[in-house]
């Protein structure tokens, strides 16, 4: 199994949620909502602060 990193994880999930919302929402919201759907992949829990802690803020 190849490891991804989280920097290749967002810039393939965010294509596809600019597809679904068909351009409606700015760029930076949709890299948020990116960056949030990994935390919580990462994570595994809804906790705010140890999400917080698992964004990758060097994207």
């Amino acid at each position: 199994m190849e490891k991804t990193n989280v920097t290749s994880k967002i810039t393939d999930l965010f294509p596809i949620l600019d597809t679904h919302f068909k351009g409606k929402i700015n760029r930076s919201r949709l890299k948020l909502m990116s960056m949030f759907v990994i935390a919580l992949c990462k994570v595994q829990t809804v906790g705010l602060e140890k999400l917080s802690k698992a964004f990758d803020l060097s994207t």
